[in-house]
């Protein structure tokens, strides 16, 4: 299960078709971050981080989850782009971040980095000397 729009790119960048990779890369970034796109039935939640230099990414967070191997990001060949598509039936709420170059099981809460293209955030105090800053969605209910 892939968003639309994310399979589009795909396609355009196996065919090398820069023009349509721009259109549809522009459409996204207009959309916001995550993408949300909703169908007749549901919503398709994607998230998306752009980096180059990471070995390995996943989301994390009230959603989808803190299961690193189930929720590790997909990179589009020869991009800088990463993704991970959720489906959901309802509208939801949740916080998220990211955790880069994992090569284990569990990581450190302090290894979360918020969405840098999503600009809702919450700082969540977990102790005396730890603080998240986390990326929030808000659904329309």
């Amino acid at each position: 299960m892939k968003s639309k729009l994310i399979e589009k790119f795909i396609k355009y960048n196996k065919e090398n078709d820069d023009d349509m990779i721009e259109i549809i890369y522009n459409k996204i970034l207009n959309m916001g971050f995550p993408l949300i796109e909703k169908n007749k039935t549901e919503y398709i939640i994607t998230f998306i981080y752009l980096d180059n230099f990471s070995n390995e990414i996943a989301v994390v967070g009230s959603f989808p989850g803190f299961e690193l191997k189930k929720q590790k990001l997909i990179r589009v060949s020869n991009t800088n782009f990463w993704y991970k598509s959720y489906k959901v039936d309802e509208p939801i709420n949740f916080t998220y971040g990211f955790v880069k170059n994992f090569n284990k099981e569990s990581f450190n809460i302090n290894e979360i980095v918020k969405d840098p293209n999503n600009k809702n955030s919450i700082k969540v105090h977990q102790s005396k000397d730890t603080i998240l800053n986390l990326s929030t969605v808000e659904m329309l209910l």
